[in-house]
């Protein structure tokens, strides 16, 4: 963590970012480790801080990154509720799916190991871990949303989401 998203994202998705970062990459990684590094501190964010739109060419890698910002927020924070919107209910589903893989990949079980864990209730019951909804140890937390179907409040308890994710929304009609 001390050494920076890129060594961060190495380390921990060794199997996922292989090469060198383009520039839109640095830019949006840079965006989001200053948000998680003031969240962390305790640090308000304006409306304008907290939003990025990244218009990236298909095949530029876009899905991995937010996939791995979700996670990062969970395993640097701790806690957190995140959104996954989709154009459809099935891609959002797709791409809770692969975080739930990428959260029991050896390197997330080793340096975040809450992470690696579905939450279990005070009655030995278990809490989300599918491909619907994901809910850790930690607290934290990934609901897919389709706009095909939505999603009613958007809630987690009294929990608001702390991150909104929109991917693969270009082909909604």
């Amino acid at each position: 963590e001390a050494n920076g998203w890129g060594a961060w994202l190495k380390a921990m998705a060794p199997r996922t970012f292989t090469g060198e970062w383009a520039s839109f990459h640095a830019e949006f990684w840079d965006w989001f480790w200053n948000i998680i590094e003031r969240r962390k501190a305790g640090g308000t964010l304006s409306a304008d801080e907290l939003t990025f739109l990244a218009l990236w060419f298909r095949g530029g890698g876009k899905s991995s990154n937010v996939e791995w910002a979700a996670i990062c927020e969970g395993a640097l924070i701790g806690t957190g509720y995140v959104l996954y919107v989709s154009g459809t209910q099935a891609l959002a589903e797709g791409h809770v799916a692969s975080i739930r893989e990428r959260l029991e990949s050896a390197e997330i079980v080793q340096f975040y190991p809450q992470l690696a864990k579905p939450k279990i209730g005070s009655h030995g019951n278990q809490y989300g871990w599918r491909q619907n909804f994901l809910i850790t140890q930690s607290g934290w937390a990934i609901r897919p949303v389709g706009l095909d179907v939505g999603v009613r409040g958007g809630r987690l308890g009294e929990i608001r989401p702390s991150l909104i994710i929109f991917d693969d929304v270009d082909n909604h009609a």
